[in-house]
């Protein structure tokens, strides 16, 4: 299965010969650009399969902790390679090392397991403590709209309670695993977050005070594996400093 997915991973992200990407080559094409910006590729097309994986419920590739920044690949071949035995393992292909050494670096210790169907389904979804946050503004991430007061709502979906009527974008009750990315901005007094739905072209904006914004991080956390968050600290108005979600959210 894995060995399949990287195939699919190579074919997606690749536009240069693979003939060149073996551990034997390593020194001799690790500086030029067209390989830096390969190697990019292949790690970005492997977190695209392992994000597929998590939405289908199936094994991943490796267990990366959720808010957790990717790696730098081009180390992490340096640091693999430099283990190696160039001469025995020479053969070795660079994209197959990638992959287990990211599995080295989050090992799977126990990956989730998918509720049975009947009985074991509702008592799976009867374990998720419903969250609403009261006073939070939506809007889109760009345009002109004017934000709309109401309260977030957070189960097994993210949804929208409306009470003045004033949000005029689609209705807002979707999965969890349907929030394909968060990305949480802490501003001091506020914590703005923006979100990629699966079913809605425009990316959506919330505000919330900072103590709801780290529950609704802790709610995506252990409910949806599969949603993609990242977190940075605001300052100077504007200016963006990514910070390790696992970090912030006990700050």
């Amino acid at each position: 299965m894995r060995r399949t997915l990287l195939i699919i991973v190579l074919l997606a992200c690749s536009k240069w010969s693979f003939s060149a990407t073996r551990v034997r080559d390593y020194q001799r094409i690790r500086t030029a650009e067209w390989f830096q910006s390969y190697i990019a590729g292949v790690g970005s097309g492997l977190a695209w399969a392992n994000h597929e994986l998590a939405l289908q419920g199936k094994p991943l590739l490796y267990c990366q902790p959720s808010g957790v920044e990717d790696p730098d690949y081009l180390k992490l071949l340096d640091d693999a390679v430099s283990r190696l035995d160039t001469t025995a393992a020479g053969d070795q292909r660079l994209e197959s090392l990638m992959l287990s050494s990211l599995l080295s670096l989050y090992p799977c210790t126990s990956q989730p397991s998918q509720p049975r169907e009947g009985v074991g389904s509702k008592q799976a979804s009867l374990e998720i403590r419903p969250i609403k946050i009261d006073r939070a503004i939506l809007a889109y991430a760009t345009g002109a709209e004017t934000p709309c007061p109401g309260a977030l709502e957070l189960s097994r979906h993210f949804s929208w309670d409306d009470p003045k009527g004033c949000w005029d974008g689609p209705a807002l009750d979707v999965e969890l695993n349907d929030v394909e990315s968060i990305e949480y901005e802490d501003a001091g007094t506020a914590v703005n977050i923006i979100l990629k739905v699966r079913t809605i072209r425009r990316r959506l904006f919330l505000s919330v005070y900072p103590l709801p914004g780290r529950k609704v991080f802790r709610h995506f956390r252990d409910h949806s594996p599969a949603t993609m968050q990242h977190c940075f600290i605001v300052t100077g108005g504007s200016a963006r400093t990514p910070v390790a979600c696992g970090t912030w959210v006990t700050d």
